[in-house]
This record gives C-alpha cells, sequence and structure tokens, in this order.
C-alpha cells in the first residue's frame, strides 16, 4: 500500500514537472488586452494600405482614360469549378470533345508532312522490318504532340491499351505502336534534313493556301532569329559538340555543348516554329582556335531559308548581337526587309551620327499612345554606315522609341516607368509605317523567346537529347520542333481555341493526355467514326 501511494506520488510529481517544463519552454501568453489591440492594429494598417492601393490604381485607370491610352487588360484562363461539366456525363462528353477535336485538326496537316515522309529511303533490312517508316515518323511526331517528356515515357504512356487504340481510331497510318527505341535506331540512320524538309514543305503549302493572309503585315513574312543552348555537361558524347575550356588556378575544366539557332515566323498572336541550325566543332576554325559561332550559324540560316522560300518577301527581327555591317550587307543583298535592335553601347559611329543629326533638328518626332503607353519616337534617315574599310558603306535609318507608362509603385503612390527602345531599319520610316514596323513587327521578336521557354520548360523537352548519337540527336530536335508546329496551329484553331480560354495551356494538355490514356470512347464510337471520315479545314481564330 505504501509502495502503491509512493508510486501515485511519483508519477503525480512527475506530471506536474511535465506541465512546468512545457510551460517554461512554450509560455502561455498572458491575455491582457494587448495582443488583441496589437493585432486589430496591424489589420486597420493593412486594409488601410489595400485602400490606398486601390484608390491609386483606380487614378491610373482614370488618368490613362483621360490621355486616351489603351485600358486592355491581359487575358487569363478560366477560374471556374469542373470546367469540363458538372456530371459525369458532361465531363465525359467535354473529354471526347476536347481529344477528338485536337486530333482533328492534326489530322488536316499529315497529308503534306507524310507525302513527303514517305520518300526519304529506308536504311533497314527489309526482310525485318515491322513498323513502316511512315509509321515510325508518326510516333515520332505524336511523342512530342502528346508531349512525352523522354522514350521511358512514350514506352509507357503511349504502348498502352486505351492509347493504343485512339492512335489506331485517330491515325489510321498505324498498322501497330512501335517501341521508342526502334524509332531511334532508325533516326541514326536517315539524314534529319529530311524531317525538316517535311516541315517547310507544310509551312509553304499554309503560306500558299493563304491560312496567315490576315496576320502577314505589310506583304512581308516576319521571321525572327535567336541562339540558345540545348545541352552542357562535362562528358562529350559527339565529335560535333562545342568545347569550352575553363582555367581556376591549377585546376582546369573542359564542358561540351550543343548550341542550335533557331528561325520562328512571328505573327500577331502566332508564333511558328521553321528551321534549326546546329553549331557544330567543324564549323570552326582550328587554325585560329576559333569555334562557330551565332553569326556563323546566321550566315548558314540566311543562305537555307533563301533556298527554302525564294520567292518570298522576308522581313527578319534580330536582337542586339546583329548590328553589324556584314549582317547588315548579307540582309540588304538577299533582298530582305530587317529590323535589328540597337542597344546603347553597340555601333558608337552610328549613335554619334545619329544624336548629332537630332540636335541640328534633322530628326522626325512622332507622338501616339499604344497598349497604357504614351510613345514619343525619333528617327532619322539615310545613315551611311561604314565598316571594315570606308569602301564598304550601307545606307539604314535608325529610330528611337521613349516610352511612358503610369504604375502604382511599392509605396502605393502613383508613379510612372519609363524605357527606351531602338532599331535599325532597312527600309525608310515615315509616320505612317513607324506603328507597323517597331510595334507590331520589332517588338514581335519577344515571341521567339517565350516560344523557346515554352519548348524547354513547357511540355517539349528542348534541352533532352533523347539520343547519345548526333544524327539521332537533330532528327528528335527536328520532330520536337514539328509537333511544336502542329500543337501551335491546332490550339490557334476555332474549334480548340474555346478549350484553351476555358483550361489554359497547361490544362488543356493535362486534361487531353489523361483522356487519352485512360478514358474508353466505346459509347462515342459513332460520332468517333463520323468525325474520322468527314474533310476538315484548318481555320484560325481572328
Amino acid at each position: 500500500m505504501d509502495r502503491a501511494v509512493t508510486s501515485a506520488n511519483l508519477m503525480g510529481a512527475f506530471a506536474q514537472q511535465q506541465v512546468e517544463t512545457q510551460t517554461a519552454e512554450f509560455p502561455v501568453p498572458h491575455d491582457d488586452g494587448q495582443t488583441r489591440k496589437a493585432s486589430k492594429k496591424k489589420r486597420h494598417a493593412l486594409s488601410e494600405r489595400r485602400e490606398k492601393r486601390r484608390r491609386a490604381a483606380q487614378s491610373v485607370l482614370q488618368m490613362r482614360r483621360n490621355l486616351g491610352l489603351e485600358t486592355s487588360q491581359r487575358p487569363t484562363p478560366s477560374n471556374v469549378k469542373a470546367p469540363m461539366g458538372e456530371t459525369p456525363q458532361e465531363e465525359a462528353d467535354g473529354r471526347f470533345e476536347l481529344s477528338a477535336e485536337h486530333a482533328e485538326m492534326i489530322r488536316v496537316n499529315l497529308p503534306v508532312l507524310l507525302g513527303h515522309i514517305k520518300h526519304i529511303g529506308d536504311p533497314r533490312d527489309p526482310r525485318k522490318i515491322k513498323h513502316s517508316l511512315t509509321c515510325l515518323m508518326l510516333f515520332g511526331i505524336l511523342h512530342f504532340v502528346y508531349q512525352m517528356t523522354s522514350r521511358r515515357e512514350a514506352n509507357r504512356k503511349m504502348t498502352g491499351a486505351e492509347f493504343t487504340d485512339k492512335l489506331k481510331t485517330f491515325f489510321p497510318e498505324f498498322d501497330s505502336v512501335p517501341h521508342a527505341d526502334t524509332l531511334a535506331r532508325l533516326l541514326k540512320r536517315i539524314d534529319p534534313a529530311e524531317i525538316e524538309g517535311a516541315h517547310i514543305a507544310l509551312v509553304n503549302k499554309l503560306l500558299k493556301n493563304k491560312v496567315f493572309k490576315s496576320r502577314i503585315l505589310d506583304g512581308y513574312l516576319t521571321i525572327a532569329i535567336d541562339g540558345t543552348q540545348k545541352t552542357s555537361g562535362n562528358r562529350q558524347w559527339a565529335e560535333e559538340q562545342l568545347q569550352h575550356t575553363t582555367d581556376s588556378g591549377d585546376k582546369t575544366s573542359t564542358r561540351f555543348s550543343v548550341y542550335v539557332v533557331e528561325a520562328n515566323i512571328v505573327l500577331p498572336g502566332l508564333c511558328l516554329p521553321l528551321l534549326s541550325e546546329f553549331l557544330t566543332f567543324d564549323d570552326g576554325d582550328p587554325e585560329s582556335h576559333k569555334q562557330d559561332c551565332e553569326i556563323k550559324a546566321f550566315r548558314r540560316m540566311v543562305a537555307r531559308l533563301k533556298q527554302a522560300m525564294p520567292k518570298r518577301g522576308i522581313r527578319l527581327v534580330l536582337d542586339g548581337l546583329y548590328p553589324n555591317g556584314p549582317t547588315m550587307s548579307l540582309c540588304d543583298d538577299t533582298g530582305w526587309d530587317f529590323m535589328i535592335v540597337l542597344k546603347d553601347g553597340s555601333l558608337p559611329s552610328m549613335w554619334e551620327e545619329f544624336v548629332g543629326l537630332r540636335s541640328l533638328r534633322a530628326s522626325t518626332c512622332h507622338n501616339q499612345s499604344w497598349r497604357g503607353r504614351e510613345q514619343r519616337f525619333e528617327f532619322v534617315n539615310n545613315i551611311v554606315y561604314s565598316y571594315d574599310s570606308p569602301a564598304k558603306q550601307i545606307k539604314v535609318h535608325i529610330i528611337v522609341c521613349f516610352e511612358r507608362e503610369p504604375f502604382v509603385n511599392d509605396s502605393d503612390e502613383i508613379d510612372h516607368r519609363t524605357s527606351k527602345h531602338a532599331w535599325i531599319s532597312s527600309k525608310p520610316l515615315t509616320e505612317s509605317n513607324l506603328h507597323l514596323r517597331c510595334n507590331l513587327c520589332a517588338r514581335g521578336r519577344w515571341q521567339i523567346e517565350e516560344s523557346i521557354l515554352d519548348e524547354k520548360h513547357r511540355g517539349y523537352t528542348y534541352e533532352h537529347v533523347y539520343s547519345y548519337d548526333w544524327n539521332a540527336m537533330k532528327a528528335f530536335h527536328y520532330l520536337m520542333r514539328l509537333g511544336h508546329l502542329l500543337n501551335t496551329l491546332a490550339l490557334a484553331s476555332q474549334g480548340i481555341a474555346t478549350f484553351v480560354d476555358r483550361l489554359g495551356i497547361k490544362g488543356f494538355f493535362e486534361i487531353l493526355t489523361s483522356t487519352v490514356a485512360a478514358m474508353t470512347f466505346d459509347a462515342y464510337r459513332d460520332r468517333l467514326d463520323e468525325r474520322m471520315v468527314r474533310k476538315r479545314q484548318l481555320r484560325l481564330v481572328a
């Protein structure tokens, strides 16, 4: 009995000690009203700041209206619940319409592509062929259309029962779904340029059919060119890779990279992949210790563009790497229009002449508003630029745009954001053409940067090589660009644009891939058969 009492006393003392320890470590605040007052004061301050910011935003909006500035907002995806339908049947119907419409818009462009691809020579042993070359190449295109991030993922998802059934239904060219490694082995042995040739054939067909007629400005097809790194590592897996050696003290390290110069067609609201030019170690100059560079690749790109579109009027929009005499003369000799970004520190002699003529009031000014900004343009025509030697000259035209835009700063006060943009133009500038050349064409160059970001981070795995064989790597890259082109055209079509507005691009592809991979279409077989036999045309949204 005494032992039991003693044990109970010890347990009670231990529990009391635990309470005291917890109280010491986590003291309970005394609710004397000060904490509640401080919290209320903080909430009141936040509320006042929100109200101040709201009033400032309203003042900015009214200021823009008084100045006649546009007040349109950037579109965002819908935020509604159950975007595909509130009932299971409505959601199933919506998923079917989405995936079937997307497949139809892809199929619209396949006859031109497959008609070119079927003429590619098949290097395989005819006795061992299980999948036709057309089937394999179509599998490679759809690999990127459905945004598979690797060959393993393609094997895991695209060979499933439901996915295979839909591929055979959507695309009758499939006799069976191949293994991704079979495609990789084929791409090692064919000429990758044949794939890009099919790409060019499709683009030329669309231009001939005047699909982009309402978006082509001033009769010139605007093309943006930009370079980017595809991959880099400390292991050399191909002789064609560029090499970069750095010395840090007593340690020397070499990295091997793949760099690509891309060309995209940039139209209002549309950016279409066109050509890719790879930089290679062999195209450098080993004797002078110079490697291949973006400017050299640009010259090769110009020659290929001229060959691909010999009779097409082309306008190049280029970034601040390209304002130099040889580049501008090359464009001029080719007969192409151009708008090139001119940075502050670039071509000092040209800047000096521009500033000097402006001080003599030889420049022309023009004021306007655009997209919520006040713009002031100053331009000087017929500036003669000499390079290499006085004998080499080219006549160009310079325009500078100063912008001023009201906004609410971090202090919740109305402020003005200013910026400056400058370009070199191949054609004389006037008040009637500067808006088209600067705002609609030259500033559209950002679309190629956004397109490359899409390919790198939004479903196309641009930086994944897919094969450590240089030939196969290039072929996979061209298939990726072709898949991106098909998806861009499909998403801009009238039938799919409504789904994109409702779901956003990321949400659209999440719904698409999950539907094709898992949902059965047995209940929609009749409707699907009707869709697959009717002829469709690609009609883009206005």
